[in-house]
């Protein structure tokens, strides 16, 4: 992608955004969520960067990082709600918006092909097997970098008890009770954990450990050892036996890939 091209997405973006983020406590989500996609695009910018692509990848993966999470913005205006399961799909949200607006003529093909399937594809459970391997590149990146972030956003709010202020964060589920012993069996199988399973907060932060399994890429495994990520799940876990031992097995799992 061009300087030039992503300057202009990125600011369309920033334009397309800001009526949804008046300033009262409604839209205080979204400007959470605003936030998450500045941080996701200077991760994608860094994770390209790390991995060696042309400098118009780089700009590729950082425009990507910015509109995955476009969905969101009219999906919690309309419902107040961040659960896809009680509104809508905000990944097919979003390359709905796109396509209104049609402003990805201006992008190359090969550009949209991978904006496209990157926001299509972020919030589902599994990358479709059928797909180009450079598209596909971008698309675990995005898979990566968006959990990476969710992690430390969630984190944050916790310490900060901002899930009593903003349930939404963590989709209404209940703050208190322990894991799930159907998340815990999802875990151990490796599998992604059915998100109707979750139904507590210790079960939210179980199933964010369990995410270290689908990242895909070294810079990926270095920046969660950097953050602390895993260890700051933890905090929120309890102390019991079995869950402790499922985040001592993803510390060794990444431990393994640094």
């Amino acid at each position: 992608m061009r300087p030039d091209v992503a300057i202009h997405l990125e600011q369309w973006f920033l334009n397309y955004v800001r009526p949804f983020i008046n300033g009262d406590a409604e839209s205080e989500v979204l400007r959470i969520k605003l936030e998450h996609s500045r941080r996701v695009a200077e991760d994608m910018t860094g994770i390209a960067r790390d991995l060696g692509l042309a400098e118009e990848a780089i700009h590729t993966a950082r425009i990507l990082g910015w509109l995955h999470d476009i969905g969101r913005f009219p999906q919690y205006a309309r419902y107040r709600t961040l659960r896809d399961d009680r509104s809508v799909n905000h990944g097919q949200t979003g390359l709905q918006i796109l396509d209104s607006a049609g402003v990805l003529v201006i992008c190359e093909p090969a550009d949209r092909k991978i904006i496209l399937a990157g926001i299509g594809c972020h919030n589902r459970r599994t990358v479709p097997d059928a797909m180009d391997a450079d598209v596909r590149r971008f698309v675990l990146m995005i898979r990566d970098v968006d959990k990476l972030d969710i992690m430390q956003t969630l984190y944050q709010a916790w310490k900060n008890d901002e899930f009593r202020r903003h349930p939404e964060l963590i989709l209404g589920i209940d703050l208190e009770g322990g894991v799930n012993p159907q998340v815990l069996a999802d875990i151990r199988a490796r599998r992604p954990v059915a998100y109707a399973n979750i139904r507590s907060l210790a079960d939210f932060f179980i199933t964010q450990v369990s995410w270290i399994y689908d990242l895909n890429f070294r810079p990926s495994y270095q920046r969660l050892a950097q953050r602390r990520l895993l260890e700051q799940a933890a905090e929120a876990l309890p102390q019991e036996p079995s869950v402790q031992a499922e985040v001592a097995a993803a510390v060794q799992h990444v431990r393994a890939r640094l």
